[in-house]
């Protein structure tokens, strides 16, 4: 299951993903807020979608019970060689101990062709403890998949509750940070955030909002979405 942003950008992209899906990580979790990847491919296309989903537990929505880190031959067994055209992979890689062998594996059951979504953490608090293992950077998706094209269909830095245009290159990502150097805002000559980061400074000699004022930056939550196509010549 997926949560609304990295539901907006594979429904942005729908017309692309083709059957057979596979997602991973797709047990419903009680209480838990999220979007069913399942029902928005059986509501945006006239033919019939097969759709497979898939977790290291099971659960509702779970159909195969499948740890992505083991052995290629026994995930393709459990999941009778079936080369997938779409693979939804929403935060779920920063749980796996071992990413690359389960990237690997994806890439097997790629269909030529084929797209994946990878939704990944950047900036995120600890969460599933005790298996949380890894944050990821763009170019570190890109060495995860490698055989995969990133530059076919446009990826986001995702913060905030929005989809914000399409960032290609991680130069960009100080425009996500907040800055409370007033120093460098005033030599800058920016003055408006000059005077912000004053105030906090103040505010924070005075004991309040000491989550912001004892850092010179923060980063909001920022998580990375991302489409690779597994083209013909790789």
């Amino acid at each position: 299951m997926g949560d609304r942003l990295q539901f907006k950008a594979v429904e942005s992209q729908i017309q692309k993903l083709k059957s057979p899906v596979l997602e991973v990580g797709s047990k419903i979790y009680e209480g838990g807020v999220s979007f069913n990847f399942r029902n928005l491919f059986q509501s945006s296309t006239n033919s019939k979608v097969e759709f497979v989903g898939i977790d290291m537990l099971p659960g509702e929505g779970v159909d195969r019970v499948v740890n992505l880190c083991d052995d290629f031959d026994k995930i393709d067994q459990q999941l009778n060689g079936v080369r997938f055209n779409t693979i939804i992979c929403g935060s779920v890689l920063e749980h796996c101990s071992n990413p690359f062998k389960a990237a690997e594996n994806m890439m097997k059951m790629l269909a030529s062709g084929g797209v994946i979504f990878v939704s990944v953490p950047f900036a995120f608090q600890i969460h599933g403890y005790p298996d949380d293992y890894f944050r990821f950077t763009p170019n570190g998706v890109k060495v995860l998949f490698h055989e995969l094209d990133f530059e076919q269909i446009p990826g986001h830095f995702c913060s905030n509750d929005h989809l914000p245009e399409e960032i290609h290159d991680l130069k960009e990502l100080p425009n996500y940070w907040i800055d409370f150097r007033a120093a460098k805002h005033k030599r800058e000559k920016k003055f408006g955030l000059f005077l912000e980061a004053v105030l906090l400074k103040i505010f924070g000699f005075f004991g309040l909002f000491r989550s912001f004022t004892k850092h010179n930056y923060a980063f909001p939550v920022i998580t990375l979405n991302l489409f690779g196509v597994k083209t013909e010549n790789k």
